[in-house]
């Protein structure tokens, strides 16, 4: 799918688990995205109602659209965090896992709804051959422009 334009808004919500335990029960967080696009690819940066103000330098976005489809990872700027007091917290000397996104666009263009995922923790456990530790949830979100 070719777009006509060429900056674009959206925002809506992302959701994750509660805590490692509790799956069934999702914590949104409302998130906007401004991009610019080239052709079929875009990059940005994103706003995060539960992070955003953590950090000093901007949260980072790059995908693409394809069809009906679109595919964007998400970078913040360091590693965030929930401490053991259930608070936010930051460490600056680490990088923060990429966010995968895929989403699927609705036939107006202004609505994608899809999955999100983060590889929190990798474990080799013989050459090659990894077990990881993913976090994963849904996300929504509408053109604003």
């Amino acid at each position: 799918m070719k777009l006509i334009h060429s900056k674009q808004s959206w925002k809506g919500f992302f959701e994750y688990p509660e805590d490692d335990n509790e799956i069934e029960v999702r914590h949104p967080v409302a998130f906007g995205l401004e991009i610019t696009v080239d052709d079929n690819s875009f990059s940005g940066i994103a706003t995060d109602a539960e992070a955003g103000h953590l950090f000093d330098q901007p949260i980072q976005v790059h995908g693409f659209f394809q069809d009906h489809i679109i595919s964007f990872v998400k970078k913040y700027p360091c590693l965030y965090f929930k401490d053991e007091a259930g608070n936010l917290a930051i460490d600056p000397s680490e990088n923060h896992p990429d966010i995968y996104y895929y989403g699927t666009i609705d036939s107006s263009k202004t609505r994608v709804t899809g999955t999100w995922e983060m590889v929190i923790e990798s474990i080799e456990i013989e050459i090659g051959d990894y077990i990881e530790k993913v976090y994963s949830g849904n996300f929504e979100m509408r053109r604003t422009d």
